[in-house]
């Protein structure tokens, strides 16, 4: 494709989130950049109040809104909004997200100049100061594994795809798009990423990383957590999806603890520790290392728990 065709659609997937301030940020760096560039936000569903306040503010700055009546999931949701662009590649943004370098649509620019094949991943970062503690989870959490793996880089020199800040040529995404069978939260990403692998796609890193500056509380995460590892342990169950999962961290645990026979052990060793466990996650100094051991707790169990 010749560099004049370049054009960037950038796609903002929304659930129950006000992003005046992100679309603000954007809309101001419009003039900037050396290609054209359109802004699509798509409602997944919430409420009114979110939909109006949006779907207002993105007509100003000349935006496409789209709003949904009902929650089609973010697998689809992504998959809707590449239907509707038109841009020779796609950024995809989380709409909890705040952009604080001047520079950023520039350096997308940039990237698809230097390799427009590529998926390129600009990261995440969260908040400098530390969180209260009714949120300390979700800081720990972000900080100290999120945006690292931004940095990970394999034997291969690929880097960790993360979903929440990534750009792909739109002819890339169309071949592979996101899985909508999957509807639960969590690992639609992972799949998309080893999707990326078996095609042979390269996915590079660029330091343009957004702030997720929406923490979840405590027992907020804990409970996305537990829909999470739930939806993992059924994609790494299933013969379609099998091969995808197996070299994550919590299934090969898994996968070790069923090879040597001691899953029913392990249930029951975590669960007299349980209590303690949960109140620990739910406090102001939470442990990674448990909340580690309470993914595999629930990868072992097999059941999605409510009750933290």
């Amino acid at each position: 494709m010749p560099p004049g065709s370049y054009f960037l659609s950038v796609c903002i997937p929304v659930f129950r989130q006000d992003v005046l301030n992100l679309l603000a940020q954007l809309s101001e760096q419009l003039k900037t950049v050396q290609i054209p560039v359109e802004i699509l936000i798509a409602d997944d569903g919430s409420p009114e109040e979110f939909m109006t306040i949006n779907r207002d503010y993105s007509a100003s700055i000349g935006a496409r809104f789209f709003g949904n009546t009902i929650n089609v999931g973010r697998a689809a949701i992504r998959n809707f909004l590449a239907n509707q662009s038109k841009g020779s590649h796609l950024l995809f943004l989380d709409g909890d997200s705040s952009i604080e370098h001047k520079d950023f649509l520039s350096k997308y620019a940039k990237c698809i100049a230097q390799h427009a094949d590529a998926v390129w991943c600009g990261g995440t970062y969260f908040p400098v100061q530390k969180a209260d503690s009714g949120h300390s989870l979700h800081f720990r959490y972000g900080s100290e594994v999120v945006a690292r793996l931004h940095s990970t880089q394999d034997k291969n020199g690929r880097f960790h795809f993360m979903s929440s800040n990534f750009m792909i040529p739109r002819q890339v995404f169309m071949e592979i798009r996101f899985d909508e069978d999957i509807r639960q939260y969590g690992h639609e990403d992972t799949l998309f990423g080893c999707m990326l692998e078996q095609h042979s796609i390269p996915v590079l890193a660029v330091q343009n990383a957004v702030l997720h500056d929406d923490l979840d509380s405590n027992e907020e995460f804990i409970r996305k957590t537990g829909q999470s590892v739930q939806n993992l342990r059924a994609l790494a169950t299933s013969p379609q999806y099998r091969d995808c999962f197996k070299k994550t961290n919590l299934v090969k645990s898994f996968l070790l603890l069923e090879k040597l026979r001691i899953t029913g052990l392990y249930r029951f060793v975590f669960g007299v520790f349980r209590h303690y466990i949960l109140n620990n996650l739910k406090g102001a100094k939470p442990s990674l290392t448990y909340l580690q051991a309470y993914k595999l707790y629930l990868m072992a169990n097999g059941r999605y728990e409510d009750r933290i």
